[in-house]
C-alpha cells in the first residue's frame, strides 16, 4: 500500500506545497471486492489513485471476460474518455476490498483557476507514468511464447501473482489458465 500523499510526494515536478493542496482535492472512499466502478456506456469524471487494493479493467467478448489490465496499490487510474467525455467500452471491478481516492475534474467543481497548473503538472506525471506501463503490457502481450510472458509479467509486476486470482492473470497474458497453472506451478 502507497499512501496518495507519499506518491504524490515521489513525483519529480511537484513541490511539497503543491502535494498537499493536491491531496486535499482528493476525495477518499472505500470500494468492497466484485464493486464495478465503471461498466460500457459510462465515464468517470475523476482521476482515481488505488491507495491499496487490486483492480481490473475487463470487456466481454461472446460471453467471456478478457482481462485488459490489472492495477494494484500505488497505482492511477488514467482511462480514456476522462476529457472527451466519450463513454468506455469495458467494465472497471474491485477484484479485493480497496481503498481509491478520486480527484474530480469536472472544472465545475474546481474553480480555483489558480490551481489548475497543479492538475497540468500532476495529470503529466500520471500520463507519463502510465505510457510507460501500457508500453510494458503491449511489449509482454506481444511476446510469442507463454512462458515468455509469464516470466516476464511476474518480473515487472511481482505484486500481482499470487495475490489476484489465476484466471484473471491467465486472460491478462492470453494463455489458458491451464497453461498459466502449469507454468505458475513449475515456477514454485
Amino acid at each position: 500500500m502507497i499512501a496518495l500523499d507519499q506518491r504524490l510526494s515521489d513525483m519529480k515536478n511537484l513541490t511539497s506545497a503543491e502535494v498537499k493542496t493536491l491531496s486535499a482535492n482528493f476525495l477518499r472512499n472505500q470500494f468492497r471486492k466484485g464493486q464495478l466502478l465503471l461498466t460500457p456506456g459510462q465515464n468517470l469524471h475523476g482521476l482515481y489513485y488505488i491507495e491499496s487494493g487490486f483492480v481490473q479493467g475487463y470487456i466481454t467478448h461472446n460471453y467471456i471476460d478478457e482481462t485488459i489490465w490489472v492495477k494494484d496499490g500505488g497505482s492511477f487510474l488514467l482511462l480514456p474518455g476522462l476529457f472527451n467525455q466519450e463513454t468506455s467500452h469495458h467494465y472497471i471491478e474491485f477484484l479485493t476490498d480497496a481503498t481509491a481516492c478520486m480527484l474530480n475534474l469536472d472544472p465545475l467543481l474546481f474553480p480555483d483557476a489558480s490551481n489548475h497548473h497543479l492538475l497540468y503538472k500532476l495529470l503529466q506525471q500520471v500520463y507519463d507514468q502510465e505510457m510507460l506501463l501500457s508500453e510494458k503490457r503491449e511489449y509482454i502481450n506481444h511476446l510469442p511464447q507463454a512462458k515468455d510472458r509469464y516470466q516476464l509479467f511476474k518480473a515487472e509486476f511481482p505484486g500481482i501473482i499470487g495475490q489476484v486470482n489465476n484466471h484473471i492473470i491467465a486472460s491478462l497474458l492470453r494463455m489458458s489458465l491451464k497453461h498459466f497453472v502449469r507454468l505458475k506451478s513449475a515456477d514454485l
